[in-house]
């Protein structure tokens, strides 16, 4: 109403020009309030996980709010949080903000504006997120100081310095403010369990702490009727309640009147079945090297396990089916293999006592007993007898080569080790620049010979060796022979008919001196 009164007065007192400027001027300030605020709304975009919490988000230096008046005046004033931690709003002063979660930040500014302008309301809104610097330290590839946007967690930081270090304690890590207060930060927990709280988020000024795990020591098993169970490093605050989560939760087979803890005191093992429908699981401590069982309802088989190990995104016990889940499904599950795992030293471990005298052509690879002279196979069977019978699995064919004819069934208590890459191929003897080279993964025997210098004077080409990484057997190289991260190439010295024989005629002039001396003492 207001606007039609003023165009009426304009068209009389000043005619159809005026009245034509008049609009014209009004359509041109509206659209630039408009674009005005849309840029200032849209002028950071930064990828968040979700939206700011008010309550969460800590305001600091370098954020950037838009505050909105409206009533008798209509302004956006987009104002910056200055290095002191305060805003500058223009015709109201100062407010101070920093340090103050979202939502108090607005009540604060509100409470300013409300002192100059009684009558007017204001809104507050966020509109550019700030940039702080963390120091990562510890356990992780690339140590150091990195920027990231305020609203990330700690998990975000760390990828910035390069990952954790492949010996680095995933669940107790440490985010320590300048305040000195300590945050604990459980990667794997997030991971399993999406709990916020176990990846805090950062600000400026924080050090976030990545220790070494120490050793194996310590590890919490969970199996049983859990969806993802495995062994798990400890927490000094762990509960049932945590363990089970990270496990994945129960699952319906699972009967939770009959959950088992075993644990050693003082050398003896103790038991105790806990019943979680009348317990509050999350005040049961968990100990060191405590294990955790829980069984099935009545009436249920038993689950069968396998266990994956190495360089797989999430290591662990999985459930399977006895004889028809395959090795593939298990390590889709597993989430995938890491860059690092190398395939070609993958291998099975079945389970239960192995007795090479009667399961040795059901369960080892016939290829390599063949190639065996008798004290390779005797360290063999040995070696099969005390880890378990290598199952037959090409590794390479079924992921690399897409072959599913070379998928294999699993059976319970299976173990599958995925090593890590070496990096490297070891090339000794008589070549110009012996040492270790970079592994590539298309090169051949050929290959690594020239990028040694080639054979040097002396080599015998005819019986060059591979020390193969995956079986520690030997086994002759051709130029196109495949070789494998972490394998040893052998070339060795030719022996021409002159040194056998001068090396004949030295050890029998070696003798002959020998004898001549205990002759001579002798006859003294």
């Amino acid at each position: 109403m207001k606007l039609k009164k003023i165009l009426v007065r304009a068209k009389k007192s000043a005619g159809w020009a005026t009245l034509l400027s008049l609009i014209l001027f009004i359509q041109v300030s509206a659209q630039e309030i408009d674009g005005r605020e849309a840029s200032l709304v849209a002028r950071d975009n930064v990828a968040l996980e979700t939206a700011v919490d008010p309550n969460e988000y800590v305001i600091g230096p370098g954020d950037e709010i838009l505050v909105g008046l409206w009533g008798g005046v209509n302004q956006l004033l987009p104002v910056a949080v200055t290095p002191e931690g305060t805003v500058l709003i223009p015709s109201v002063g100062e407010a101070r903000v920093g340090g103050l979660t979202l939502t108090d930040a607005k009540k604060e500014v509100r409470a300013a504006i409300a002192k100059r302008y009684p009558t007017i309301e204001a809104s507050v809104t966020l509109t550019k997120i700030r940039e702080v610097k963390v120091k990562v330290s510890g356990a992780v590839n690339s140590p150091g100081v990195y920027s990231l946007p305020a609203y990330s967690r700690t998990s975000e930081a760390i990828a910035k310095a390069g990952g954790l270090a492949p010996s680095a304690s995933k669940r107790n890590i440490e985010l320590v403010r300048q305040t000195g207060e300590k945050k604990p930060a459980d990667l794997l927990r997030f991971e399993r369990t999406g709990e916020g709280r176990a990846n805090p988020r950062v600000v400026e000024g924080d050090r976030i702490v990545v220790p070494y795990r120490s050793t194996p020591w310590g590890e919490i098993l969970v199996a049983g009727e859990v969806n993802a169970g495995g062994v798990f490093e400890p927490r000094l605050d762990d509960s049932l309640k945590i363990l089970i989560a990270i496990a994945s939760g129960l699952t319906a087979g699972a009967d939770s009147a009959k959950v088992e803890r075993v644990w050693k005191r003082e050398g003896k093992t103790e038991r105790e079945i806990v019943d979680l429908r009348t317990l509050n699981p999350h005040d049961i401590a968990v100990r060191p090297e405590e294990q955790i069982f829980v069984r099935s309802l009545p009436g249920l088989a038993p689950k069968a396990f396998v266990s994956v190990k190495g360089e797989v995104a999430f290591p662990g016990y999985y459930d399977i089916e006895e004889g028809k889940t395959k090795l593939s499904e298990v390590i889709a599950r597993a989430g995938g293999f890491t860059p690092r795992a190398i395939l070609s030293s993958a291998y099975i471990l079945r389970g239960g006592y192995f007795d090479p005298l009667f399961e040795i052509g059901d369960n080892v690879n016939p290829a390599l007993i063949e190639k065996m002279n008798k004290e390779d196979l005797n360290f063999y069977l040995e070696k099969s007898r005390w880890k378990g019978a290598v199952v037959a699995c090409d590794f390479v064919g079924l992921f690399e080569r897409k072959g599913p004819d070379k998928d294999v069934p699993l059976y319970s208590w299976d173990e599958i080790n995925v090593p890590r890459t070496s990096g490297s191929v070891y090339v000794l003897g008589r070549v110009a620049r012996p040492g270790l080279l970079s592994f590539r993964g298309d090169d051949r025997l050929g290959d690594y010979i020239r990028r040694s210098g080639g054979y040097s004077a002396g080599a015998d080409r005819g019986k060059v060796k591979i020390l193969k990484s995956v079986s520690g057997g030997w086994i002759k190289g051709s130029s196109g022979s495949r070789v494998d991260a972490g394998d040893v190439v052998l070339v060795p010295r030719r022996e021409t008919h002159f040194w056998s024989t001068f090396r004949d005629a030295m050890a029998v002039a070696g003798n002959a001196a020998a004898l001549f001396f205990v002759v001579r003492e002798a006859t003294r």
